[in-house]
Order: structure tokens, then C-alpha cells, then sequence
């Protein structure tokens, strides 16, 4: 498949300034002609938690809240 797919999805985030992993990804693949699964198959374990905390984070899965969000660790006011 694509070498350093990692890299790719990261650098593509950045050169295109996407907000998200998620439209980062979706984009990608549209460029390459690659179905959505099959980067996802081959990603990083690290990247993968990121676009999990992402759909977490969006609400696509409203039963599931991330445990211990930093973003909700550095808004405390306790």
C-alpha cells in the first residue's frame, strides 16, 4: 500500500491546514484514490487514538466519553 502512511496522513493535515485527523484522512484518500478502510488497516496504533479522540470528541459516539481528557484536565478550576 502507501509507504509511511503515518507521515503522509500528518503532512497532509498540515500542508492543507485541515481542523481535524478525520477530514485529513477523508481528503486523503479521495486524492489517492484509496478507500477510507484501508489507510485506517495500516495506520499507527498512536494515530489511530487520535482519530478515536476526535470521533469521541465530535459526539459520533454519543455512549462514550474519553476518561481523562487533558482538555478538561488544564479547563479544571478545582
Amino acid at each position: 500500500m502507501i509507504e509511511g502512511i503515518n507521515y503522509l496522513i500528518e503532512r497532509h493535515k498540515l500542508d492543507y491546514e485541515f481542523a481535524t485527523y478525520i477530514e485529513a484522512i477523508t481528503d486523503f484518500a479521495e486524492h489517492h484514490n484509496v478507500e477510507v478502510e484501508e489507510i485506517v488497516d495500516i495506520m499507527d496504533p498512536i494515530l489511530k487514538e487520535k482519530v478515536k479522540i476526535e470521533f469521541i470528541k465530535r459526539n459520533y459516539f454519543p455512549n462514550k466519553k474519553i476518561e481523562c481528557a487533558l482538555d478538561d484536565f488544564m479547563n479544571d478550576e478545582s
